[in-house]
């Protein structure tokens, strides 16, 4: 099992100026237990881009193995569009891996109560 950490900054800018990166970066480090392999992608996209449009998301996507994590900070990190965040979850159930939040604002169980969060999570960053 390996965490793959998937870093997303809205713009070119901020990814040179590395601010949000390191921010995303530490938070994603620390849930991770030591000795932890360990793949980064990071990547200064809007999230409301389909996700054939983010290289570093789908780099991420496609280094994922059988109960491999793809750790984010924070669920709006993963995209700020309700149907292209759905279709990387599917990508990463396809792959029997597992989307987690290492920021803790949602979790990746399967009960109506979870989806349900995630899924308003979703709308509330794409609106925003």
């Amino acid at each position: 099992m390996k965490y793959i950490i998937y870093i997303r900054v809205s713009t070119e800018e901020q990814l040179i100026s590395g601010l949000s990166i390191e921010a995303q970066r530490n938070i994603c480090l620390q849930f991770i237990p030591k000795g932890s392999q360990v793949l980064e992608f990071s990547e200064g996209f809007s999230g409301s881009l389909e996700i054939e449009k983010r290289p570093a998301l789908m780099q991420a996507l496609k280094s994922l193995e059988k109960d491999d994590i793809l750790l984010i900070a924070k669920r709006d990190r993963i995209g700020r569009d309700v149907v292209v965040n759905a279709m990387i979850e599917r990508a990463v159930q396809k792959k029997k891996a597992r989307l987690i939040s290492a920021g803790g604002d949602v979790t990746d169980g399967n009960d109506p109560h979870s989806i349900m969060m995630r899924q308003m999570i979703d709308v509330f960053s794409q609106y925003e």
